[in-house]
């Protein structure tokens, strides 16, 4: 069967979307892969009124995806309104059926069975192949597990398989570029993804610095999180498989034999990520096997992030030796209470121990970033403070990443939230919400100083909870919302200009 998957996602990485190709290739399918990167998202000029692709745009997706037997769309919730624009098009243009999946279709399976014909839930690999097999051979697909549907217009939802243990099962991610496609920043027409253009992406990507020789590869050794966070999507998705192991490490042999696969089709790629929630909690026993096997084949330095509970000396001096380069932890914040809203288990002392221990690998590690959530309607101004001492007792330099608090659905934070009634206009609230886009930016700035060499008693005095209350004024806000959205919007532009700009290289 012929089937179109298609990524809505900024990065063309789309991890999720790249495994489900190649195992769907692997059952004898063809696949054509969609990819729709636009950096517009990260502005919020979006909060009220959807981003929406346009109508030349869906038209020529829908060209695209004539002669397919299955169209299958990922999703998060961010991108939940243009994706269902996107699929109600299809639907109405084309007699294909139309398959959802990602974390929003798994965390409200109704809602999207408004836009789709099908739903997954979970893990997609074997039950969209079972999918296709179905629809290939005119089977009813009514027993699939993970799967959701309606009859007579009733939701029905199909028993969750139990967790796939073995990893390496599965074949490496699709970067074949065969019959893969790309609208640069959502302008019509696609375009096959040639090598140059899968550069000139890649280097797009936010996370890559071009400037600095550090184009990335982005993946993943594992599936899973151990912990329990009341904010993160993983507080939903691990309570679907209770009893289960829920954190699985592909084996080391083939996470390299794809780092080796990648290094061999793309030269030009010169840093990787390892964006597991967090790559420190693997064993030891883990990390030796990788550590001697990634120095020997792969070679170069990468970056990965790290709870502040699984951080100890010997995977620093292991992983630092072999070239890890980047470490990223998640603080969060340095407020008692709001630890235990979010169910962090690391004390405010255990935080600055690990930010002791991490300022010795300094070089050759790089100023390590830590990330601060903000933007918490359940915080104070002495909360506030509270996270701004305690990064003052961490040993300058490093990064401070400020994210904001969204409250996704599923989760017990969400719950909370609406029973509060914090939570009036979802839309805006969430599913137009960019964890990226905190709107208290004068809190973002004074977070990103302290990491600096600026003087500890100036940054106490502007962490005092009257400026902190008087730069969060509604009008305070919106001066500096604007003066960000100049900024950000020259970055958008720079990031478009590449992503419009192909690169043929030999």
């Amino acid at each position: 069967m012929k089937i179109a998957l298609i990524s809505p996602y900024a990065d063309i990485t789309a991890y999720g979307v790249r495994c489900l190709s190649s195992y769907l290739k692997s059952r004898g399918h063809q696949v054509k892969l969609i990819f729709l990167p636009d950096y517009r998202d990260e502005q919020d000029e979006f909060l009220t009124r959807p981003y929406l692709y346009t109508a030349e745009l869906l038209a020529d997706i829908t060209a695209h995806c004539q002669g397919c037997g299955l169209i299958g769309i990922s999703l998060m919730t961010f991108c939940f309104e243009r994706v269902a624009q996107l699929s109600d098009h299809l639907r109405q243009n084309l007699d294909i059926p139309v398959v959802w999946g990602g974390i929003h279709a798994t965390i409200r399976p109704e809602e999207c069975l408004e836009h789709a014909d099908f739903v997954c839930r979970g893990e997609g690999e074997e039950a969209l192949a079972q999918l296709a097999h179905t629809l290939e051979t005119g089977q009813k697909p009514w027993d699939i597990a993970n799967l959701s549907y309606k009859q007579d217009g009733r939701a029905l939802h199909n028993p969750l398989a139990p967790l796939v243990q073995d990893l390496d099962a599965y074949p490496l991610p699709d970067y074949d570029l065969e019959d893969h496609y790309y609208a640069p920043m959502a302008h019509p027409p696609l375009r096959r993804l040639t090598l140059g253009a899968f550069q000139a992406l890649m280097a797009a990507n936010p996370l890559s610095h071009p400037e600095r020789g550090q184009i990335i590869y982005q993946t993943m050794a594992s599936r899973g999180c151990p912990y329990h966070c009341s904010y993160c999507c993983n507080n939903f998705l691990r309570q679907l498989y209770p009893g289960q192991k829920y954190v699985r490490f592909l084996g080391v042999d083939r996470l390299i034999a794809e780092l080796r696969d990648i290094r061999t089709r793309f030269p030009f790629l010169t840093f990787v990520i390892l964006s597991d929630d967090s790559f420190f909690s693997a064993p030891m026993t883990y990390l030796r096997q990788f550590a001697q096997a990634y120095e020997q084949e792969i070679g170069l330095p990468f970056r990965c992030l790290a709870s502040p509970l699984a951080v100890t000396e010997a995977k620093l001096q292991l992983l630092t030796r072999v070239g890890l380069r980047v470490l990223q932890m998640g603080i969060q914040t340095g407020s008692e209470s709001t630890r235990r809203l979010y169910k962090r288990e690391a004390s405010a002392a255990q935080l600055i121990e690990t930010g002791k221990l991490v300022a010795r690998f300094i070089p050759p590690l790089e100023p390590p970033r830590y990330d601060i959530i903000i933007d918490n309607p359940y915080e104070s101004p002495a909360d506030i403070v509270s996270t701004v001492r305690l990064l003052l007792d961490i040993p300058a330099p490093y990064k401070v990443h400020a994210f904001s608090l969204v409250f996704i659905p599923g989760t017990e934070l969400h719950r909370r939230a609406a029973q509060d009634g914090l939570i009036e206009d979802e839309k805006r609230q969430i599913y137009r919400k960019q964890f990226h886009t905190p709107s208290n930016v004068y809190l973002k700035i004074l977070l990103r100083l302290t990491g600096s060499r600026w003087p500890v008693p100036l940054l106490r005095l502007l962490a005092h909870p009257q400026l902190l209350t008087w730069f969060n004024l509604p009008l305070m806000r919106q001066l500096l919302n604007s003066l960000r959205r100049l900024k950000v919007s020259r970055w958008v532009r720079r990031q478009g200009s590449l992503t419009l700009k192909e690169k043929h290289q030999a």
